[in-house]
């Protein structure tokens, strides 16, 4: 056990961790497996959102890719197909948390003689809540690594059982999360011989599919110094946002745009990305830059591959990909496509490095 003279603030700070009035707040990297990679996000609990203005100044305080605000909304058990608010359950006592398909035990015992009971309906958890998203300059409408480090703290913290459901209100529509094991075949590359997943759980984001319309070599005649070092394969357009394929892994690695010409062009923002290559490990490799929103380059971006994964997955002819972000931070997201019902999932890890209060 540490000492009290190795920590020496945690007892001048423990009355400030009593106050009421003093907002929690943690710091989470997502999409890594350990602390300082990926890419980090503040994350904050409130009993009701505060005005968006005071929500920038937090946001651009942290000064993070994105500062993610919750709210809940409510809680409800899922038995067959009755759904019930856990606030409207008759004894007003808490729903116990529950996985699909879990055994249900009668409290008595079962003679030899009686009658089979019939199978009891499939009991779930589900939590709704609402997220906003906020970079140091503006609220966006989507944010796949502020959705991970959400989730990720309603998890750990045991404010959602590991086996529920999170069904997150945001600008963007529903969005759905949960913690899943590593399954046969899931974003399994041909890439790589005898790589699998992790074996370990990771946080799944049932994402929106973006479209990606190809445009001609003529629509980046604005990014003449960004592009005048590589070979470009492809060009396209997704949701306001320019994809850029260059030819090999090193050219994404290495490419370094200009900011000024990112700012000056008519798209939100610019994805490059190229094939992982028979050596890699991954299908794909990107990087993502966002100089309109204050973001030059964003660590890992999960929305991204809303667009990346189903363009990719055409590309490759598999529905089940694993990409990396090559940033100096870097990130790993393992990708499930979904042709029949136009959704992306979104699969990563997630560590906490930092947890706090605000005072003001």
């Amino acid at each position: 056990m540490e000492s009290p003279e190795s920590r020496p603030l945690a007892e001048a700070l423990k009355g400030l961790y009593a106050k009421a009035e003093h907002i929690d707040y943690a710091v989470i990297d997502a999409f890594s497996e350990s602390a300082y990679g990926g890419n980090p996000a503040a994350v904050i609990v409130l009993p009701s959102f505060k005005d968006s203005t005071w929500m920038q100044k937090v946001a651009a305080e942290f000064n993070l890719s994105e500062t993610c605000y919750l709210v809940k909304r409510s809680t409800k058990l899922v038995e067959g197909d009755m759904i019930t608010s856990q606030n409207e359950s008759s004894s007003g006592e808490e729903v116990p948390v529950s996985s699909p398909g879990d055994d249900q035990q009668n409290d008595s015992e079962v003679g030899t003689d009686s009658a089979p009971e019939a199978e009891a309906p499939p009991r779930h958890i589900i939590h709704e809540y609402d997220l906003r998203w906020f970079t140091p300059t503006s609220e966006v409408d989507l944010c796949g690594h502020g959705t991970l480090a959400a989730a990720f703290v309603l998890f750990e913290t045991g404010l959602v059982g590991k086996k529920d459901s999170i069904f997150f209100h945001t600008k963007a529509g529903l969005l759905s999360v949960r913690t899943v094991g590593p399954k046969e075949g899931d974003a399994q590359s041909s890439s790589a011989e005898g790589r699998s997943t992790p074996a370990v759980d990771m946080i799944e984001l049932n994402f929106p599919w973006i479209t990606t319309t190809p445009s001609p070599h003529s629509s980046v005649g604005e990014l003449t110094q960004s592009l005048k070092n590589v070979e470009v394969v492809a060009i396209g357009k997704a949701a306001h946002k320019l994809i850029v394929e260059l030819a090999t892994r090193e050219e994404v690695e290495n490419f370094r745009p200009s900011m000024q010409e990112l700012i000056q062009c008519d798209s939100d923002a610019l994805f490059v990305t190229a094939s992982g290559g028979p050596v890699s490990g991954y299908d794909f490799v990107s990087r993502c830059f966002f100089p309109k929103v204050g973001v030059d380059e964003d660590p890992v971006t999960g929305s991204a591959h809303c667009a990346l994964g189903p363009y990719w997955s055409t590309k490759l002819g598999k529905d089940n990909l694993l990409a990396y972000q090559a940033s100096k931070r870097g990130g790993t997201l393992a990708i499930q496509v979904d042709k029949k019902i136009g959704r992306v999932y979104i699969r990563g890890q997630a560590t906490m490095v930092m947890a706090g209060i605000l005072l003001k």
